[in-house]
């Protein structure tokens, strides 16, 4: 085996001075990018925590105080504070049944959407559909579950607030809250 390890050793070609240096300052320049990227990505992570404190807690804090819900900088850039809602239903069964009770006796059982979720191989198609009835009867593992797209149910939760309603939003796994929402002059988008 040592014999073997030696041979191709000595029959790999050898690199040439001007390509090792080239390999060198390639790879040097790699490592150098590298190491500019993760301390960009570093102060990028600062600049978005600064930005996050400006726009979901001091803006709206005082825009609030000062009966505010938008202005115009003089540059011609506006700043708006609106609801925010972010999250989705939790995942655990208990809490999960515990946020479809506070949709129902909230007037958002229209929401809900039921799934029966069943495992089969694919062979099976024809008969999962055919049996979605008979599933627990058959010894297979149904899990019923009910949901709410995220989306929808934050489109709920806004229009609740809209109407100055308060649910328990915590119960729903949401955050709810006020943002600035910041429209630099000259964009249209």
């Amino acid at each position: 085996m040592g014999d073997l390890n030696e041979r191709i050793l000595s029959e790999r070609p050898q690199a040439a001075p001007d390509t090792l240096k080239e390999i060198s300052r390639l790879a040097t320049s790699a490592v150098n990018l590298e190491r500019m990227i993760s301390m960009g990505e570093e102060e990028m992570d600062k600049l978005r925590k600064q930005l996050n404190e400006l726009r979901f807690n001091a803006l709206p804090s005082l825009m609030l105080e000062a009966g505010m819900d938008s202005f115009r900088l003089t540059d011609g850039s506006t700043v708006k504070v609106e609801d925010y809602v972010q999250g989705s239903l939790p995942k655990d069964k208990v809490n999960r049944k515990a946020a479809i009770f506070v949709l129902e006796a909230n007037g958002g059982e229209a929401l809900i959407k039921n799934q029966v979720v069943a495992s089969f191989e694919r062979k099976e198609h024809n008969a999962a559909i055919a049996i979605a009835r008979e599933l627990q009867d058959r010894g297979l593992d149904v899990s019923i579950m009910q949901d709410v797209h995220h989306s929808t149910l934050h489109a709920f939760v806004r229009e609740k607030l809209r109407h100055g309603e308060t649910i328990p939003y915590e119960k729903l796994g949401l955050f709810v809250g006020r943002r600035a929402v910041i429209k630099p002059a000259g964009d249209d988008g």
